[in-house]
């Protein structure tokens, strides 16, 4: 968790929050685990700007781990970024709502309504992915506060703790 993409992994995230918890972790086969490492592999060509390497190796990545959520959200962004966006909205689709990366295909589907010119669905498709991280975070205990803003700040709710069915999100 040393550097700000493992930080911001939502899997291994989960995954540090089990092992801390004195949770069984569950093992990966190897197809998994050469998944994971295609997956890497496709986010430096991004980097690099090579799409067609990185979408090769998230292809591969896609046919050995079809559930591999990280792979689907780089799949879409790098289409989307090309332009073939019936394609990263199929990706998008694929991504289940009770996923750790389910927010982030959010987030990512309305940037492409932005790019469309469709503020008003990509605002209400990011209200609930901010709800959806919200609430999420409130079941693992962590503290939740909200600030609403137009030009200048509208409203401010600090960050706090509340218990599961206290709360409402």
């Amino acid at each position: 968790m040393q550097t700000d993409s493992n930080r911001s992994n939502p899997q291994l995230a989960a995954a540090v929050v089990r092992i801390n918890a004195g949770e069984a972790t569950d093992r990966i086969t190897p197809a998994q685990g050469a998944a994971a490492a295609l997956y890497g592999l496709a986010s430096i060509f991004k980097q690099e700007n090579d799409e067609t390497g990185a979408l090769a190796a998230l292809a591969l990545s896609l046919s050995l781990d079809a559930k591999l959520d990280a792979s689907r959200i780089l799949f879409a962004q790098i289409q989307g970024g090309l332009g073939n966006n019936a394609a990263a909205h199929a990706m998008l689709a694929r991504i289940p709502g009770d996923s750790p990366y389910a927010a982030v295909s959010a987030v990512t589907e309305a940037w492409f309504l932005v790019d469309q010119g469709r503020e008003e669905e990509a605002l209400a498709l990011a209200r609930t992915a901010a709800a959806t991280v919200a609430y999420f975070l409130s079941r693992q205990r962590d503290a939740v506060g909200l600030v609403t803003f137009e030009d200048r700040v509208v409203e401010y709710i600090p960050p706090r703790r509340r218990e599961i069915g206290r709360a409402h999100v």
